[in-house]
């Protein structure tokens, strides 16, 4: 059953190889069995969008990237699903095969044989894309399109605390957090760290002065770090005084300094996609095993359907007063998707130092 659709090309954002972008037109989609037809109203750029379009990391040509993102139910496969037509829904972006050891834990995100919209499937950076009815989670009342498109990296960062033990409520024995970038995951981890253990101390340190700017919080500390220094400085001042360090940029050498940064005891979140290999010397090594540093890695996030999951509290945040389009810097058209890759990747590779924090494409926006 569907609503009318204009008849006309679905236009998309393919890459066709790695640094070709070009917007074509392609078939409008049909929802098979078990799909509906989203009109996509908001989808997000991730980082890992830039090295799947410049740094060759695509699984495949062409490709239409996007795995963050909401939109409008218009059209399903059955006449039962009916009611869903009109329904505003976030898009858990993994495919899971439900059949592999960890789908059948309900560990949907570790799935071996897994597929995922906007990597080893077509994505968002479109008008319209039919999906897997499963995949798909009601936005509350309140809850626009842009801040529902930000559900993936939001719950991503959601996911990272609860590694912790610290998106409940209770301090768990936490009394100073350090997160290194503030970058969209870093910010609206800050954020909902605060909301969840309002009497720990938190430092958000990050090389730029206006990502920082952008705490609200006035009990968040910030540390403007040198742009030729990097850490050496704050290891210097306050190695070891944190009881927890969070990794957030993806740099690896950020990734060797939080064995430094830590207390004796505490722990590290690995969180940022790492952007080269990481080597560590025996010297940081020995530091691990002497201080008993607990290492926690975190990716991706856990979702169920309508059972509760990172994505259903990430919802429920979001009902009630979180909105993490605050941080988003540039609302694009589709159309200007190519544009903004490129310059996300330009401040990426150093050319630039473009204050881009998040970006978001809005697909039918004139």
């Amino acid at each position: 059953m569907r609503l009318k659709i204009k008849e006309g090309q679905n236009t998309s954002i393919v890459l066709r190889a790695s640094g070709k972008l070009s917007m074509e037109g392609r078939v409008m989609p049909i929802p098979g069995p078990g799909e509906v037809v989203i009109k996509i109203g908001a989808c997000g750029v991730c980082s890992s969008d830039i090295s799947r379009a410049f740094k060759k990391k695509a699984y495949h040509y062409p490709l239409v990237m996007g795995h963050e993102f909401a939109g409008e139910i218009i059209s399903v496969d059955a006449e039962d699903d009916a009611a869903l037509l009109g329904k505003q829904v976030a898009v858990f972006p993994l495919l899971p095969c439900f059949q592999c050891e960890p789908c059948l834990r309900e560990a949907y995100a570790q799935c071996i044989q897994y597929h995922y919209y906007g990597s080893r499937n077509d994505g968002a950076y479109t008008k319209y894309l039919a999906v897997r009815q499963w995949n798909v989670l009601p936005l509350p009342v309140g809850v626009d399109l842009r801040d529902g498109a930000l559900t993936e990296p939001v719950a991503v960062a959601l996911h990272g605390l609860n590694r912790l033990g610290l998106s409940g409520g209770g301090n768990r024995g936490v009394e100073r957090v350090l997160i290194v970038g503030a970058g969209f995951i870093g910010l609206v981890g800050a954020e909902m760290l605060r909301m969840s253990c309002p009497d720990i101390a938190i430092t958000v340190a990050d090389r730029n002065q206006y990502k920082l700017d952008l705490i609200a919080d006035p009990a968040t500390e910030r540390v403007l770090l040198e742009p030729n220094q990097g850490l050496e400085r704050l290891v210097t001042e306050r190695g070891g005084q944190f009881d927890v360090v969070i990794e957030a940029t993806g740099a690896p050498s950020v990734f060797r300094e939080t064995i430094r940064l830590v207390r004796p005891g505490g722990r590290v979140l690995w969180m940022g996609n790492i952007e080269a290999d990481l080597l560590l010397p025996q010297a940081l090594v020995s530091m691990i095993l002497r201080k008993e540093i607990s290492i926690l890695g975190t990716w991706n996030s856990s979702y169920a359907g309508r059972a509760p999951s990172d994505w259903t509290r990430t919802l429920e945040l979001m009902a009630n007063g979180l909105r993490p389009s605050r941080y988003v810097s540039d609302f694009v058209r589709l159309e200007d998707a190519p544009d903004i890759l490129r310059r996300l990747n330009e401040r990426k590779t150093g050319k630039t130092k473009d204050n881009i924090i998040k970006a978001v494409i809005l697909p039918h926006h004139e």
